[in-house]
């Protein structure tokens, strides 16, 4: 049986150049773009000029309350934030 991706989510550190890369570079259309207030975040998503394949990248200052797996750090849910 064949697989196929439809959506991968990353985390960019520099969401702008991020967003260059993708569309410049890689000719993929923006589809949107959220901020999110409770995280400070930020994400946008791109799709492929043949559609069918979206890309999610996540921003997140380093102030921002969510906590994810980069640097030792660990996610929402652990039991190490319900201290």
């Amino acid at each position: 049986m064949k697989s196929k991706f439809y959506y991968v989510g990353i985390r960019v550190k520099d969401l702008e150049k991020s967003v260059d890369f993708y569309t410049k570079l890689l000719g993929m259309k923006v589809k949107g773009r959220t901020k999110i207030e409770q995280t400070k975040g930020e994400n946008v998503r791109l799709e492929t000029e043949e559609g069918g394949f979206l890309l999610e990248l996540n921003y997140y200052p380093t102030d921002s309350p969510i906590l994810c797996g980069i640097r030792g750090r660990r996610g929402i849910g652990s039991p190490s934030l319900q201290r």
